[in-house]
């Protein structure tokens, strides 16, 4: 059963924040997210989306974009899942990522187009994603909806 894609964090950091903030958070300056909990990032992710970004935004939307922050934050790749079909995989990462798909043992690289990647898949095998950029690398396993620097 094919599932609808998610909106992913980065593109709708690219629709609403961009404009503000730069391009992967590059206006932000090393003063974002100082001194803050993990709470309180997520409470100015989800009033900087409504109010300045006019977003309607969900729960699961807002938790990928406190990760994305995150991510920019500690200087580690973001990657997030959007969509799953029977047949392929796709979704976002930081532009410049390097990402290799793990199909049973095998590691497969994943083009990606400025924050966008896809590949093709069976899904029946158990598949994980690494990605490395600025160097550090995470391991993500696939499942529709997850993302790096994801809180339990």
């Amino acid at each position: 059963m094919e599932v609808l894609p998610l909106r992913g964090a980065i593109s709708l950091y690219d629709k609403a924040c961009v404009r503000c903030h730069g391009p992967g958070g590059s206006f932000y300056g090393s003063d974002l997210g100082k001194g803050k909990t993990d709470a309180q990032l997520r409470k100015m992710v989800w009033e900087m989306c409504v109010a300045q970004g006019g977003l309607t935004v969900s729960q699961r939307e807002v938790d990928a974009m406190t990760a994305y922050h995150r991510s920019i934050m500690k200087h580690e790749p973001f990657v997030e899942i959007t969509a799953v079909t029977p047949t392929g995989i796709s979704g976002e990462a930081t532009p410049a990522t390097k990402l290799q798909l793990e199909i049973a043992g095998r590691n497969i690289p994943i083009t990606l187009t400025e924050n966008r990647w896809s590949a093709t898949l069976d899904t029946t095998k158990p598949v994980a994603i690494t990605a490395s950029w600025s160097e550090k690398s995470i391991r993500l396993p696939v499942k529709l909806g997850t993302f790096t620097q994801q809180q339990p």
